[in-house]
C-alpha cells in the first residue's frame, strides 16, 4: 500500500497526464492496494483522472470501503458522464448501502444512462429483474428485511455446528444475502478471522474471496502466516489471490495438497 500511496502522491505532484497513467496502470495490476491508490485519486486527481480511474475501479472489481466512498461521492458530484462511470463501478464496488443512491440515479436519466444504474442494481443484488424503480425498492427493501431476520440465525448455526458438518450450504446463502446486510456480514468475518475454530477461520477466509472484501486484506495476510494444512492452506491462499496479496509459497503450498 505504501508504495501505492508514493506513486500516486508522484503523480499528483507532476501533474497531468501522470495521474491518469497511474490510474490505468492500478486497473492493470488490481489488488487492495490499487483500490487504496484508485481512491486517493479520485479524492485528490482532478477531472483528467477521474474517468481513468473509475473504469479502473470497475475492472479491479474489489470491494474496498474508500474505494466506495470515493465513487458515492462521485455519483453526487461528479459530472453526468462520470456519474454513470461510477455507478458503473459500484455495481462491483459497493453493495445494498448503494441501492437508493443509483435509483435515485435512474430517476434522472434516459437511455444508455438509465441502462447503466439498473446494470449495476442487478451486479450488487444478483437479482434480475425489469428497469423498475418501484419495483426495485420493494425487492431490495424486502432482501434486506428478510437478511436482518435470517442471517443471524445462520451465523450462530455456522459458529455452533460441529467440524464435521458441511458448512457449504450456509456459507452459499451467506454470499447470496451479503449484499443486504454488509455490516453484519463484516463484523461476523472480522470475529471469525480471529477465532481459535479452524473452521471458523476456513469459512471467514472463504467469504472474502467470494466477496471480494478488500478491507479484510491485512488481516488476511496476518491470518495466512499462521495457517498450518489442508482447507485452511487453500481457502487462504485463495482469498490472497482474489486480494493481490498473494503469497508464492502459501498457493504452492495449497497447489501441492
Amino acid at each position: 500500500i505504501n508504495v501505492v500511496r508514493a506513486l500516486v502522491t508522484t503523480s499528483l505532484r507532476t501533474g497531468a497526464p501522470a495521474p491518469a497513467r497511474v490510474a490505468t496502470d492500478l486497473g492493470v495490476a488490481g489488488g487492495h492496494a490499487a483500490a487504496v491508490g484508485l481512491a486517493e485519486l479520485l479524492d485528490r486527481g482532478g477531472r483528467s483522472a477521474r474517468m481513468p480511474a473509475l473504469q479502473a475501479a470497475q475492472r479491479i472489481a474489489l470491494r474496498s470501503t474508500p474505494l466506495a466512498n470515493a465513487l458515492r461521492e462521485v455519483v453526487r458530484t461528479g459530472e453526468p458522464d462520470e456519474r454513470i462511470a461510477a455507478v458503473a463501478a459500484l455495481g462491483t464496488v459497493g453493495d445494498g448501502r448503494d441501492v437508493q443512491l443509483v435509483l435515485a440515479l435512474a430517476a434522472s436519466e434516459r437511455g444508455s444512462a438509465r441502462t447503466v444504474c439498473f446494470d449495476a442494481l442487478r451486479a450488487i443484488t444478483g437479482a434480475d429483474l425489469p428497469p423498475s424503480a418501484a419495483r426495485w425498492h420493494r425487492h431490495c427493501k424486502t432482501a434486506r428485511q428478510r437478511a436482518a431476520l435470517l442471517l443471524p440465525g445462520v451465523l450462530d448455526r455456522m459458529e455452533a455446528m460441529p467440524d464435521e458438518r458441511d458448512t457449504a450450504p450456509d456459507l452459499r446463502r451467506i454470499v447470496r444475502s451479503a449484499w443486504a446486510a454488509p455490516e453484519l456480514i463484516h463484523e461476523a468475518i472480522g470475529a471469525w478471522l480471529h477465532s481459535p475454530n479452524r473452521r471458523l477461520r476456513e469459512a471467514a477466509l472463504v467469504l472474502v474471496a467470494d466477496l471480494r472484501l478488500a478491507d479484510f486484506a491485512q488481516r488476511v495476510q496476518r491470518t495466512a502466516r499462521h495457517v498450518a494444512g489442508g482447507k485452511l492452506v487453500e481457502a487462504a491462499s485463495r482469498a490472497q489471490t482474489v486480494l493481490g496479496t498473494a503469497d508464492r509459497s502459501l498457493a504452492d503450498s495449497a497447489r501441492t495438497r
